[in-house]
């Protein structure tokens, strides 16, 4: 099992100041190998169809309307599933958190959340912050995630590669953006582009403290 986690927004927590509003984690999960390297596949033959380069970034935030909805029609016949928790940061008590321990706890509730889907799963995690901090993440969600009476546990390994090498990754993040667009009020929580993958989604969490 694969699985791809990437999020929308930013951690933190001065809003009106820079910070977003709301943020949002996607886990993108592929039952196995040869399904993941089918949307792989998929996502290469896009780029040539829309006559763009083999290192073309798939990213949500900086691709027009035209591309969103080519890629999301492109892998909604795919062997895949999704999942996510969206968070309004303007509901968070003020101090409670800092940007790494919320990235951090939002983790592992998204990764509590989707717990039934998850067996021996790798999961490659988009990089963010200092090397030190992607350790002590990866770390963290599998000591957390793993009981210890399991005979398989839930999560292999854990990494943390960029995901403009990565093509899954970058359909993690473009999944996210679509998630995160349908509950945004500024953009008339536009489900253009999650009505497409709507069949592949297991329930999206709205997390709280």
């Amino acid at each position: 099992m694969l699985v791809f986690v990437d999020e929308y927004g930013d951690t933190g927590q001065k809003i009106g100041q820079g910070s977003s509003e709301m943020m949002a984690i996607i886990l993108v999960i592929f039952r196995g190998t040869v399904e993941a390297q089918r949307a792989d596949h998929r996502i290469m033959q896009l780029r040539a169809e829309l006559n763009k380069p083999a290192g073309f970034e798939f990213h949500f935030k900086d691709n027009s309307n035209v591309i969103r909805e080519a890629f999301f029609r492109a892998i909604a016949p795919l062997e895949f599933e999704y999942t996510g928790v969206i968070v309004d940061k303007t509901q968070l008590q003020t101090g409670s958190y800092s940007s790494k321990t919320l990235y951090r706890d939002v983790c592992l509730e998204l990764l509590d959340h989707a717990s039934s889907l998850l067996q021996n799963a790798s999961v490659k995690i988009d990089r963010s912050g200092s090397l030190k901090f992607r350790q002590e993440l990866a770390s963290f969600l599998k000591k957390q995630v793993n009981e210890a009476n399991q005979l398989v546990p839930r999560i292999r390994d854990i990494s943390t590669p960029a995901s403009k090498n990565d093509s899954l990754l970058q359909m993690a993040d473009m999944i996210c953006g679509a998630v995160t667009r349908s509950v945004r009020v500024e953009r008339q929580n536009d489900f253009t582009y999650r009505k497409i993958i709507a069949h592949r989604e297991f329930p999206v969490r709205l997390w709280s403290e």
